[in-house]
Order: C-alpha cells, then structure tokens, then sequence
C-alpha cells in the first residue's frame, strides 16, 4: 500500500494534467473561432466592397439618364420654338402675298385677244392641274380654269387634274423669286422633260405687242397683236402664255411630264404659301 502522501501527489499531478489538457483545448477552440471571425469578416468587407462598387455604377447610370432626360427636355423645347418660328414664318407669308385674283380688266383684254377674229388656231383642250392644295389656290384654280372655259378651251364637263403630292419648292422670297401665278405644261417632242420652244422662233399662235404711242395719241384703245395659224399645241399654249404675261398674270412654263399625257398640254397652279 502507498504511502498517503504519496495518493495525494498523485491525485495532484492528475489534476494538474487534466486542467492542463483542458485549458489547451479551450485554446484550440478560440483558435478556431478566430479563424472562422477573420473569414467571415473578410466576406463581409469584401460584400460591402461590392456593394459599394454596384451603388456607385447605380448612381452613374442614374447621372446619365438625368443628364439624358435634361437634353432630351432642352431639344425639345428647341425643336417647340422652331415650329413655333415657322409657323410664324408661313403666317407673314400668307399675310405678305394676297390672294390670286382676276381683274375685270384681265379678263376683258384676255378674251378680246383670244376671241378676236385673227386668232385663227384651232381651240385645243386646255388643263387645268394642281397638286397639293389650299382654299386660295382652289379658288383661283376654279376661276382660271373658267376664264379658260370663256376662251373657248375648257371642253364641257372638262374637270381639274390633280396629282397628289406634286408641288413645287417656294423660292427664297427675299430675293422676291417666287413661284409664278401659273405655270404653262409643254407637252415634249421625245416624251422626256425637255420644253420645246416655238415652231417660229420667238412667236406662238400670237404675241401682244404694246401700242405705240402714235396710236395712244389718237385714242386707239385696242392691244395690237399679231398672230398665224397652227395646230401645234405648244405653240398656241405659247400664245395663250404672251396673253397672260401681257395682262399681268406671270406665268412660268415646265414640261408636262409625270402631269400630263403625251401630247396634251395645259397649266399648273401652284400653292403659293407651302
């Protein structure tokens, strides 16, 4: 049997040993959770980096599309006072330019010359074509077309041609080019776009000529003119064109082609204001 001193140094050193191996695993458990903390806190910087990351690209898209939406809103209140300047722009120009009309005294002088006796050309067909339109260009429209009827170049129950979606380019008005009151459709010898000009140069069907002033001096009132027989419809719509010019309405001359038939021959009215 051992000594009692000696159970008790044993019974000691166990303790001891026990509380040794006990405090050493306590020490492996805090080293572990040390470790699993350092990782999980390493995940949590690095999820707040991207968060910070993707926060900040959001805030950039957002910046774009405000800077976006500000230009968009600046254009098109530009784009608000352009149509607001040309709306403007065609009103002075409805204002600026009267509407057609044919004078009493237009109409006197155009019959006498085209009813005279010495016009001895045939009365071809006359038409009348228009394109897009408005109520002034309809109305004057409707009034050549009967001063034309009066003439004795409108067949009955002869109806305004029109081609949707043909007009003519307003000029530059500054420059006071603007597009004639009407405008002469020569039909083409070679079925293109070409204008053929008189069969005698420089003389249609008939030509007005200014009264001298011998004649004013003796109280001759009548419109000298001279005029020849032909069927060729360019040139009695050449003679129909010195009568026009002569009394005051400016008429421009085109090809026929894409308006008319082959062979035919007539006038455009054009809309003044586009």
């Amino acid at each position: 049997m051992l000594p009692l001193e000696s159970v008790f140094w044993i019974i000691l050193c166990v303790g001891l040993g026990m509380e040794f191996s006990g405090g050493h695993n306590a020490m492996l458990m805090e080293d572990q959770q040390n470790a699993v903390l350092k990782v999980q806190g390493e995940k949590a910087g690095k999820d707040a980096a991207d968060s910070n990351e993707r926060a900040g690209i959001a805030n950039k898209l957002a910046a774009e599309a405000n800077e976006r939406a500000a230009l968009t809103e600046s254009n098109s209140g530009i784009l608000s006072l352009r149509i607001e300047a040309l709306r403007k722009q065609n009103n002075d120009l409805e204002n600026a330019i009267p509407p057609r009309t044919i004078s009493p005294s237009q109409r006197e002088t155009f019959l006498e010359a085209l009813l005279g006796t010495n016009n001895v050309s045939p009365k071809i067909s006359i038409k009348v074509v228009v394109g897009d339109t408005d109520p002034e260009t309809e109305d004057f429209a409707r009034a050549f077309m009967g001063l034309l009827a009066e003439a004795g170049y409108i067949p009955t129950n002869q109806e305004i041609i029109r081609v949707s979606g043909f007009e003519i380019s307003q000029p530059d008005l500054k420059n006071e080019h603007r597009i004639p009151p009407v405008i002469a459709l020569f039909t083409s010898l070679t079925g293109g776009r070409d204008i053929p000009p008189p069969t005698m140069a420089g003389f249609g069907s008939i030509a007005m000529m200014i009264p001298s002033v011998y004649s004013i001096a003796h109280g001759d009132t009548s419109h000298p003119r001279m005029s020849r027989y032909t069927e060729n419809p360019n040139d009695i719509l050449y003679g129909i064109n010195s009568v026009l010019n002569f009394i005051g309405i400016p008429s421009g001359t085109m090809s026929n082609y894409g308006l008319l038939k082959p062979g035919e021959v007539g006038f455009f009215i054009p809309k003044q204001v586009p």
